[in-house]
């Protein structure tokens, strides 16, 4: 199956050269070069464990992409990976999906991974989903301000997990950056 790449510039980043271009199944390169440029500290926030290295097994969960159930977006600049989003539709809860992101270190706190989840929210809404998840390390203080900011809220069942309305996502990065 085959998942067709789309690419987009980055709002506020157009003149860094920074795209979104979807990944393709099986593309791990990327995944790989993501995860080599975050410390290990940022690593722990992430996968909310030590993660020095991704196992073979999570190469394969993490590229195993099929449109409109698991898509992956990376961010590029100069040829090189900045950052992965993804978002994985929940089977038991169709309209909604679990989404994921990671930028490398030195393009923290510049608005790539914001991009990169509003990018991902409206691919999802046209695959009809409503609500994304996001799970969250509880020392991630940037994301837990930035879910504060979406009006996220906390999962009844798991403190650590947030509902955000997939709209929500697109319309905060489109009033930061409105377009001309």
């Amino acid at each position: 199956m085959s998942c067709k790449a789309t690419t987009e510039s980055v709002p506020g980043h157009a003149a860094c050269g920074t795209v979104i271009e979807a990944l393709r199944p099986g593309q791990a390169w990327p995944v790989l070069a993501v995860h080599e440029g975050l410390s290990p500290a940022s690593r722990r926030l992430r996968y909310c464990a030590a993660t020095p290295r991704l196992s073979p097994r999570m190469i394969r969960v993490l590229t195993d992409l099929r449109p409109r159930h698991h898509e992956a977006y990376a961010a590029w600049r100069d040829g090189r990976p900045i950052g992965i989003v993804r978002w994985i539709r929940t089977p038991a809860l169709p309209d909604e999906a679990e989404l994921a992101l990671e930028v490398v270190d030195v393009e923290q706190g510049r608005g790539v991974g914001r991009a990169l989840a509003a990018f991902a929210a409206v691919r999802a809404r046209r695959a009809g989903v409503r609500t994304m998840i996001v799970s969250v390390d509880p020392e991630n203080f940037r994301v837990h301000g930035w879910l504060t900011k979406l009006a996220a809220r906390a999962l009844p069942d798991d403190a650590d997990r947030f509902a955000v309305p997939a709209r929500a996502l697109y319309t905060a990065l489109q009033a930061a950056h409105p377009r001309p």
